[in-house]
């Protein structure tokens, strides 16, 4: 859980953005778990190629 302090900081963004290129650079894919990530994904189409179905 994250705390007022930091929330709507772009934390989450920034660190999903990241693993997903490092993933996409080694050619892998993802079954994402966390809801924020599979909300992510189908707000940036662009990662979704990745997605195992």
């Amino acid at each position: 859980m994250v705390t007022e302090r930091f929330g709507r900081a772009g934390f989450a963004r920034l660190l999903t953005v990241q693993l997903l290129d490092a993933l996409e650079a080694e050619g892998r894919q993802v079954v994402p778990v966390c809801t924020y990530v599979q909300k992510f994904v189908e707000r940036f189409p662009q990662y979704q190629h990745m997605i195992l179905a």
